[in-house]
């Protein structure tokens, strides 16, 4: 035979209809449809279907006399568990609209729970509309909720159909009810998610950042000195405390920039006892006088050193209570092509008075 609802097939001894969930027999005792061996002619729209099955589940919001069997009642009670007068009640599901896919998992909407994952990875970036959306799902969490929970308990009871009535009632708790595990894991491994891509997305803008800053010229601030590091030069590595600072730079062609400050040191007078303390000399090493240049109106005492593998050239000026310190190094073989570098940086040493 067919429903006489919506014109799905069933079997002789089926109890409800597996498409939109009518009680065969009550639909026969109510509306006293004559039965035949033939489906609908012009079956209802899924919007049909969906209000009947919600007018055969509970009183809608018309307030029309409930048509749902009171005995099947308990077993769509049994599926939702305590809260079920209240989502049936309820207006706006808040839970809907603040956990979102948590509370659908928790709900054991595993489907529905995954679908709105992957589609807030979409509306996230489409920012305006998630707002929309999650008030939207807020709204009619109550009729999608219901519905799931009907066709859930049709099948049960078609399965378990040879079941006692209180058998029924534990399968239909059993199936139903919460999940409380399954959301607590899926929120912690979003909170991972999350928390990796921003790093991912953080170290990448870095990465970024740098390498567009290796194509040009770069004017950096410590304190009241200004620098410029030419292009090409890449920091790798900084350290920095509340009296001292340095920041290394370097390039492909084995040349190095230092620059760095400390504060003032009590045995420390001058510029040239700082040369004198700072400068490491070995046996072997070349050293030369201590000497000053005139550097965009700051005068800088300045030294240079020579071993048999690299050239290190020091400049050193004293301004209020620091001392700025710039640092040139490089292989001897490479000592011509980095000159031109380092003047750019040498030209560009600015001092805020």
């Amino acid at each position: 035979m067919f429903c006489l609802r919506c014109g799905t097939k069933v079997e002789d001894n089926q109890e409800f209809c597996p498409h939109c969930g009518a009680n065969i027999k009550e639909e026969l005792k109510n509306y006293n449809y004559p039965i035949n061996n033939e489906p609908a002619k012009e079956p209802p729209t899924h919007e049909q279907q969906y209000n009947y099955s919600l007018n055969y589940s509970f009183k809608g919001q018309n307030n029309t006399t409930n048509k749902f069997n009171p005995k099947d009642e308990e077993y769509l009670k049994a599926f939702i568990g305590p809260k079920y007068d209240k989502i049936k009640n309820t207006t706006f599901s808040f839970p809907m609209f603040f956990l979102g896919p948590f509370y659908l998992f928790y709900r054991k909407m595993y489907m529905a729970g995954l679908i709105y994952i992957l589609s807030t990875i979409l509306l996230f970036i489409l920012s305006p509309f998630f707002f929309i959306v999650a008030i939207i799902l807020g709204f009619s969490f109550k009729f999608i909720y219901i519905r799931f929970a009907i066709k859930k308990v049709n099948k049960l009871l078609m399965q378990y159909k040879d079941l006692d009535h209180e058998s029924k009632i534990e399968e239909c708790k059993r199936a139903g009810g919460t999940n409380l595990f399954l959301p607590i894991i899926i929120f912690i491994l979003t909170i991972i998610s999350i928390v990796v891509i921003f790093i991912t997305l953080l170290v990448y803008s870095l990465e970024k950042d740098e390498q567009e800053r290796l194509k040009k010229d770069t004017t950096f601030k410590l304190e009241e000195l200004s620098y410029t590091i030419p292009k090409g030069y890449q920091l790798y590595y900084d350290i920095d405390d509340d009296n001292y600072y340095t920041g290394s730079y370097s390039n492909l062609d084995g040349c190095f920039i230092d620059v760095g400050y400390t504060t003032y040191q009590d045995y420390i007078t001058n510029e040239t006892e700082y040369l004198e303390q700072k400068i490491n000399v070995n046996l072997g090493t070349e050293v030369s006088p201590i000497t000053t240049q005139e550097i965009n109106g700051n005068v800088w005492a300045t030294i240079t050193t020579k071993t048999d593998l690299d050239t290190t050239t020091t400049y050193v000026l004293k301004n209020k209570k620091k001392y700025y310190a710039l640092t040139f190094k490089c292989d001897n073989e490479n000592y011509n092509q980095c000159q031109i570098p380092y003047q750019k940086t040498l030209n560009s040493l600015k001092i805020q008075k």
